[in-house]
């Protein structure tokens, strides 16, 4: 995929994507769980949406 089009997730849109609230996510990288995070500046946090996915994909455990 080309860098410069990357999409961005804040954590909202990632949160939603997971079926989490946003504060389950925060509470995840304050564990250093989830997938994989970061941060523009001091406040600013986001995700790439392809990480988000691979995550999801590398951690969707088959339901018996």
């Amino acid at each position: 995929m080309d860098p410069d089009r990357r999409i961005r997730w804040r954590t909202p849109q990632a949160a939603a994507f997971l079926g989490l609230a946003p504060s389950t996510l925060a509470k995840w990288r304050a564990s250093n769980y989830g997938p994989s995070w970061h941060r523009c500046g001091k406040r600013v946090v986001f995700y790439w949406k392809d990480e988000v996915e691979a995550w999801f994909t590398a951690n969707d455990a088959p339901r018996h």
